[in-house]
């Protein structure tokens, strides 16, 4: 589970955003970029692509603590730890 069951919001516009939730977390996401991709390692998460644009949002597990990243110019990884 995620420690902290704080929101986590994320803005970036020239960059890469990298995160690594514990795999067996509960969460709900929206990651959005444009001019970049969205990996995630968790198949819960819904994924839509537009013309520059890509998303993947969701509810993992129970839900939880929201996951908002949204980026310019960058990818965003949301990758599972341990």
């Amino acid at each position: 589970m995620l420690e902290r069951l704080h929101d986590i919001n994320i803005n970036s516009e020239f960059g890469n955003v990298t995160l690594e939730i514990p795999g067996d977390s509960s969460f709900t996401a929206d990651l959005h970029t444009r001019f970049g991709h969205v990996q995630t390692d968790f198949d819960e998460l819904n994924g839509n692509s537009g013309k520059n644009e890509f998303t993947e949002y969701g509810q993992v597990g129970t839900g939880g603590p929201k996951i908002h990243v949204d980026s310019r110019n960058g990818q965003i990884h949301l990758l599972k730890k341990g």
